[in-house]
Parts: C-alpha cells; structure tokens; sequence
C-alpha cells in the first residue's frame, strides 16, 4: 500500500499542469491557430555601456545582439532601469503584429498559478511581427528560468438573437442569454456627463471556461439587417436628438476569468437591436521550460563535496 501511495503521488506530482499548454517541440515556440508564431529568441544581458545575447538555450548570438542594441538605441525606446549589483536581463520574444490582443510573459509561482509580471522594455514592429524586449524579474542565483505566455486563441464569431434561453458555443464555452431588465432613470443622466448610466441590462451564464483562462466575447449590437448599430447609414434617424450620441450602442465588456453569472449594460432601446454578436477571444497560458539566464559558456557546474 505505501508503495502505491508513493506511485500515485510521484504520478500526481509529474502531471503537466491541466491550465498550461506546452511550447512546442523545439520547446521555445508556439502556434497559435489563426494567428500565428509567439517565440522565445533569445535572453540579454544589459549594461549601461553594451548588451549581450543569447539564445534560449545558452548558445551566444551575434546577430540578435546587434539588432536588440538597435532597438535599444531607437529615439523613444525609453531610458533603460538597471538595478546596481543585480544582473539586468531582457526576455526578447517576438510575435504577430495585431491590434487585436498582445501576448505578454509571466513568471509561473510554484503552484503554476501565481504569476509575476515582466516589466516591458518596449517593443518594435516591422508590419509584421513584433519583437517585445522584458525585464525578466529576480534572476539572480539561477541558470536558467521557465515562464508563461498568456497568448490569445481566437474563436468565430456568432451571434444570437437578444431572448432568454439563447444558446451559443464560443470555443470551449457555452452562452446562455437571460433576463433583459429595465432600469428606471437615475439623477445622474441631468448632469453633463458624455454616456450617462443605460437604461437597460442583460443577463447571462457562461460555462464550460477551461481553468486558468479567461475569454472575453467583444459583443457588439446589429439591426435586423445584420449591420452594426451606431456605424455611418445604420442609426435609424430621432424626432429628438440623443444626448447619449452613440455611446447609445457600445457594451462594456470586460474579461471573465471563471464559468459565472454575469450582466452587460446596453443605453438603447432593446426594439432596435436585432441580434447581438459575440467575436471571442480567451487567453490560454504556454510554459516555456529552461530558458538559459546565462551563455552556455558563463554557466559553472556546482561544486563537489570534494571543491
């Protein structure tokens, strides 16, 4: 019996982390379907007087070194932190150019799910990809480091009718609409504000949402036409002008980290919405392992009892 207990605890602890993806076989990249390839270039070390690099797995590079020393030297790069008697390290990643969602790295604790923020550098883009520079925090006393992307994975965009009881899958989750509430005029909508409170909420659940992600469904408002509402030749024409303009028509969305209830404020008569579509994107997190912190040259090995 204690040796099966054993078993199953060296088991459990071996398990890869159900919210982590793994990189990709050469261990420093990943494809992210319909977007494109995040990865891992390399490590630099900064001085105020030059910079080295090297590739993730130890071996120097010349030519990185040279273009991340451009980058340095850019007019608007930024003047650069460097902390006294501690090793300054820039994590260089590079990924697809998009206006859309950016994928930044964290530090894994040692649960896997407390994260530690990189501080960014800046970054460059040559129209289609971008290289990030990150201060990698706290390296010191370690050869090497393993981190987190949190990447972006699309969806297809659907939409629904705005009806209790609509159903839509959005990647790994399930939507249902619920209650459509009026909200009776605040005070607040005499005063001077640009999008005074909205009259209207909609309720919905969301399930299904994988741990350690988080989605957000980018919802945006259509007519019974299908066009967006609030956009040139959509707004049907008012007797009475509007002061609420087309703030009218926008939804604050925010992301949700956990399959919950939850409610969207809409400022327009629910008679002019003809559907609602959602364009999902949720973040998953890819683990990056031993990402070398110095030059395969500069690592000693430890010492023996013998040293």
């Amino acid at each position: 019996m204690r040796l099966l207990a054993c078993l199953l605890a060296s088991l459990a602890h071996s398990a890869p982390e159900p919210w982590l993806l793994k990189a990709d076989a050469d261990g420093y990249s990943y494809d992210v379907e319909g977007w494109g390839r995040i990865t891992v270039e390399g490590v630099c070390a900064v001085s105020p007087a030059s910079v080295q690099c090297w590739r993730p797995a130890g071996q120097r590079d010349a030519a990185l070194t040279h273009q991340v020393d451009a980058q340095l030297r850019e007019p608007g790069a930024g003047s650069l932190r460097l902390e006294y008697r501690r090793p300054n390290l820039l994590l260089v990643s590079s990924q697809p150019n998009s206006t859309a969602e950016i994928a930044r790295p964290l530090l894994p604790g040692e649960s896997g799910r407390v994260d530690q923020q990189f501080f960014s550098q800046g970054l460059r883009s040559d129209g289609f990809q971008v290289r990030l520079l990150d201060w990698i925090p706290n390296p010191e006393n370690k050869t090497a480091t393993d981190l987190v992307m949190s990447v972006p994975i699309f969806t297809e965009a659907q939409r629904c009718r705005v009806r209790r009881g609509e159903h839509l899958t959005l990647g790994p989750c399930t939507l249902e609409l619920g209650r459509l509430k009026h909200r009776p005029p605040s005070d607040a909508r005499s005063g001077r504000s640009a999008a005074p409170p909205p009259e209207w909420e909609l309720e919905y659940k969301l399930s299904g949402l994988p741990a350690g992600a988080t989605i957000r469904l980018h919802p945006k408002l259509l007519d019974l036409a299908g066009k967006p509402l609030g956009e040139p030749g959509t707004a049907r024409r008012l007797k009475i002008p509007d002061p609420r303009g087309p703030f009218r028509y926008v939804v604050t969305d925010a992301p949700i980290g956990t399959s919950s209830l939850g409610s969207w404020s809409i400022g327009c008569d629910p008679k002019e919405i003809g559907f609602v579509e959602f364009h999902p994107t949720y973040m998953r997190r890819v683990h990056f392992r031993g990402i070398a912190l110095h030059p395969s040259a500069d690592v000693r090995p430890p010492p023996t009892e013998a040293q």
